[in-house]
């Protein structure tokens, strides 16, 4: 219909976001008429009312009713204190300011409210005038015009007739247009509905149709027989529950991959429908590689493209910016998710790849521009404080344009996007100056502006927005997001127009929207043949957790029997490949270089690849990094280095004018007093810092610092308990530790190597110690589980224990018992702690007797990484898949 009467008017109807922008900015301008200098609102604050007036002006003219009769009811409209539930907080209180700068002593309530309306018909009227000279309008205003002109001099083509197909819910403007090209040119219309929810008058979805019967013009164009499709073509419907949003899409694929395989599938005869447009991509992902012809004609969103992510970045650095000393900062953060960007990094890999290394290393919490100067030229564009930020997006749009062939086609059409919205909104001549309120109106306008996909319908496996799947037939349909709140959509009701008026006056309500999206359900479903609703079954923040109430209708009502599934327990999902790694000569060979000459391996190294083999490759073969990103909160790594840090600045405090190394109770009245002085020395040290406020005042850091304190605290607490006790050595060499040449064949060896927290003697006994601040246990079944693939029979703690007692027996050797511990901070000064290891239920009481064991077992599990008949594989264990950096990669 639209584009029927665009093609017999000279008035542009407004056909997107980018063309409101200007209908809203027109209207804006004529409100600032009506409001005193003083009191002026900014178009960005203007924009989310504006929208909602906009829109109400629309439904106005879509009624043809007597607007000046509306605005008149609403003037007299005494109750109106429960029309506005759909505004949150923020919102009511900015209509209330903004509608206060007519009527200073206004507010929106029961008794004053009414008021504004009196200038809105004036608004109305002149922004009418104003469109009309400008020819352009929204939907409602040139159907309206265009009824004008229909009464006045439309013309035939000679040899043309109108046919009108496939229309469910009209308005009365597109009624009555339809109406009188029947009635004047004979034309004809075809209506697509079914008899099931037509002779039920409790079916909203044939409520419209049994109206258009009912109309004495209308009533000529119904088939003598409604068709009886929904009954007589058998259905076979099923329901699949998923747990996340995301997964319906993996679940999608597994059932393609199934049912392709059976005779009767058409894949030129099958439809995805995607009521939430965000799967889109999953979607594309999952679909089996054997459908190779696919076409997808729906809209997707402007928001949900990688580009909006990289603009509010932008937009965020831009607000965080700081000025010290006449140089600006940006936080840390900030910086990394801006070069982290897939954009970003694209355009320069070899900056973004230094960059991040170089602010992780160097521990900055707020880096100076001036650090990055002359280093990237789109940094530099980006951080042009000299221009309007329009103009800045623009500029940064223009770089990555000049860099087009990095990107692929559908990037291309998201930079195109984004350069016609800046360039609409430049065209308004505002100045934006606030970072934060153009992201807003960027958040609010890319929602609504959809980048449209068309495919041809007539052949490869259709995927499809739910408005484009009108008047096409499937065989076998899936439909995903099949939720309340989805499918049909939430109804959040934005009008300024009270419900009972636009009831009575047959504006559209929420109720209308229902029977659209009704229809639309039952019309898409009444020939297929193959049915499977697919919907996220998680309650969380996006989802209700709740299938669409359509089903539970189509259960209870119809004939047919739905089968009901869960992704959990009925249906199996068809999982990638497993990454596996060949080992080579060459493979092999650079791992020999590497641990026997150039590195050692440490008790981390032998443990990544129990873990994960493949986790192993990656960081010690293929050297792909893990980076661990500087945080400017302390996280649970830095509490024990921290912790350990100051007890052995602590300690080599005390220790440096002993000979005897011995701590004896005199010396922790001085150790006590020196807690908080040595935190602060430490973390400074460690975090590069220039004072303790530039770290420890911000954030939650004040509350971490008084931990450490408490930790460490408690660690002296025990030790005074044990005093006197000779330190042998705190953690060794700090670059190398203690090492080992561990002998694997007879011609070759590698090196070993670890870092012992503490290693001290007392009452002839060597303890060595590894500080934990968590709950590690200290017990272990046998030697051979702690070499186990499985996670839960394996006891990293004990491991690394074992690993040291062995490297420690390398270096020094001992004439005495050795007994390795942990140190549980959390645990220390309860009354049955014990620091000793528990082997089969009995405490060591010296580990040389196990040390051969283990070290045999050692060399049979490093022996493994050197067989050329093992492959680097995936670990089937996804916990552990959880926190590692490599889970992308592995698409985990």
């Amino acid at each position: 219909m639209e584009e029927f009467i665009q093609d017999h008017t000279d008035i542009k109807i407004a056909d997107d976001a980018t063309d409101n922008i200007v209908l809203i900015y027109i209207l804006f301008e004529i409100i600032q008429k009506y409001q005193d200098d003083g009191v002026k609102v900014s178009f960005e604050k203007f924009y989310y009312w504006g929208q909602i007036l906009l829109n109400d002006f629309d439904d106005i003219d879509q009624s043809l009713e007597d607007e000046s009769k509306i605005f008149k009811f609403i003037e007299n409209q005494k109750e109106i204190e429960e029309n506005f539930n759909f505004l949150d907080k923020e919102n009511y209180e900015s209509i209330k300011s903004f509608w206060s700068k007519f009527f200073p002593k206004m507010t929106i309530n029961q008794k004053n409210f009414h008021k504004t309306w009196k200038i809105l018909l004036k608004v109305y009227k002149d922004f009418k005038s104003e469109l009309v000279s400008k020819r352009i309008g929204y939907k409602g205003f040139v159907y309206k015009d265009f009824l004008k002109q229909l009464k006045k001099d439309f013309i035939q083509k000679k040899g043309v007739n109108y046919l009108f197909v496939g229309f469910s819910i009209l308005s009365n403007a597109e009624k009555k247009i339809l109406k009188f090209f029947i009635s004047k040119f004979s034309s004809m219309a075809f209506w697509d509905f079914d008899r099931y929810y037509f002779n039920d008058y409790k079916q909203e979805a044939g409520e419209s149709f049994r109206e258009f019967k009912e109309d004495k013009i209308l009533h000529s164009t119904f088939p003598k027989f409604i068709p009886n499709n929904f009954s007589q073509v058998d259905k076979m419907i099923q329901t699949i529950g998923v747990g996340s949003q995301v997964g319906q899409a993996k679940i999608l694929g597994a059932v393609l991959e199934k049912i392709q395989k059976k005779e009767n599938f058409d894949s030129n005869k099958a439809l995805i429908l995607l009521p939430n447009e965000s799967l889109l991509f999953p979607v594309l992902n999952s679909v089996p590689k054997s459908i190779n012809k696919i076409n997808v004609t729906m809209g997707f969103p402007l928001s949900e493209t990688p580009l909006y992510d990289l603009v509010q970045i932008i937009l965020k650095v831009k607000k965080n910016v700081r000025v010290r000393d006449y140089q600006n900062f940006s936080y840390f953060k900030d910086i990394l998710e801006l070069i982290s960007h897939p954009y970003t990094y694209q355009y320069d890999k070899d900056f973004s790849d230094k960059m991040i290394q170089n602010l992780n290393s160097k521990q900055f919490i707020y880096v100076p521009h001036i650090y990055f100067k002359g280093e990237s030229e789109l940094l530099h564009v980006i951080f042009n404080s000299s221009s309007d930020l329009l103009d800045n997006l623009l500029d940064i749009i223009r770089h990555f344009f000049n860099k087009i062939d990095l990107f692929g086609q559908l990037d291309k059409e998201y930079f195109i996007y984004f350069n016609n919205l800046f360039e609409r909104l430049k065209k308004t001549n505002i100045t934006f100056n606030s970072p934060e309120v153009l992201s807003k109106l960027l958040s609010q306008l890319s929602k609504l502006i959809k980048i449209p996909f068309s495919g041809e319908p007539l052949s490869g496996l259709q995927i499809m927005g739910v408005l484009e799947s009108r008047n096409l037939d499937f065989d076998h349909v899936f439909v995903l997001s099949v939720n309340e709140g989805e499918f049909p959509k939430k109804i959040f009701n934005s009008s300024f127009i009270p419900f009972n008026i636009r009831k009575g006056f047959k504006l559209r309500t929420g109720d209308s929207i229902d029977k659209v999206y009704s229809y639309l359900f039952y019309r898409v479903i009444q020939r297929a043949k193959n049915i499977t609703f697919i919907y996220n079954s998680k309650s969380d923040f996006g989802s209700s957790g709740e299938i669409s109430r359509y089903v539970k209708q189509l259960e209870l009502e119809s004939k047919y029997t739905i089968n009901h599934f869960s992704s959990f327990n009925d249906i199996e999902v068809s999982s990638d490949d497993s990454i596996r790694v060949e080992k080579s000569d060459e493979i092999i060979n650079k791992l020999k270089l590497r641990f026997s000459e150039k590195s050692y391996m440490s008790p981390s190294v032998v443990k990544d690849y129990i873990d994960c083999s493949l986790k192993f490759y990656y960081n010690y073969v293929a050297n792909i990094k893990e980076i661990r990103p500087f945080s400017d909160q302390i996280d649970k790594s830095e509490f024990g280095i921290l912790s350990h840090n100051v007890l052995e600045l602590l300690y080599k405090d005390i220790l440096k004018n002993k000979d005897n190394k011995v701590i004896s109770k005199n010396d922790f009245f001085k150790i006590k007093n020196s807690v908080e002085g040595a935190i602060i020395s430490v973390t400074k040290k460690y975090f590069k810092l220039k004072s303790k406020s530039q770290f420890l005042v911000e954030g939650q850091n004040v509350i971490l610092f008084e931990i450490i304190k408490d930790y460490v605290s408690k660690i002296i607490s025990y030790d005074e308990k044990n005093a006197p006790f000779k330190v042998i050595d705190l953690e060794g060499d700090k670059k190398l530790g203690y090492k080992k040449q561990l002998q694997l064949s007879d011609d070759f060896a590698i090196n070993i190597s670890g870092f012992i927290d503490r290693i001290d003697e007392k009452d002839g006994i060597i303890r060595i110690i590894d500080y934990k601040t968590g709950g590690d246990s200290k017990k272990f079944r046998d030697i051979d589980s702690l070499f186990s693939d499985e996670r839960k029979l394996r006891n990293n703690a004990v491991f690394q224990l074992f690993f040291y007692s062995i490297l420690y027996v390398e270096s020094r050797g001992s004439d005495k018992p050795i007994i390795p511990g942990l140190n549980n901070i959390r645990e220390i000064n309860n009354k049955d702690f014990d620091y000793k290891l528990v082997f089969g239920g009995k405490k060591i009481k010296d580990i040389r007797e196990y040390l051969s064991s283990f070290e045999e077992l050692l060399i049979d599990k490093i022996n493994e990484i050197f067989d050329k008949k093992l492959f680097f594989e995936q670990t089937k264990d996804v916990e552990i898949c959880k926190y590692c950096s490599y889970k992308n990669i592995c698409n985990k």
